[in-house]
């Protein structure tokens, strides 16, 4: 076998064992996440406003009761 393959297989078994890393540290975060927006009291904030009436408002140019 060529030592360039040999060199390609060990940088793709590093890469992979950085990801596996990556992917720990995520699910550590999320969890995380998940924590603290269940400790907000009214839940977790909208993440876009494109939901909101007010949002709709603007988008539409129309003031809704709630978010004129």
């Amino acid at each position: 076998m060529p030592a360039s393959i040999a060199v390609y297989r060990r940088k793709v078994a590093e890469l992979d064992g950085l990801i596996e890393q990556l992917r720990a540290v995520r699910a550590q975060v999320g969890a995380q996440l998940l924590r603290a927006e269940a400790e907000l009291p009214h839940g977790p904030e909208p993440r876009c406003e494109l939901g909101t009436e007010k949002a709709i408002g603007k988008a539409t140019g129309k003031a809704t009761e709630e978010g004129e």
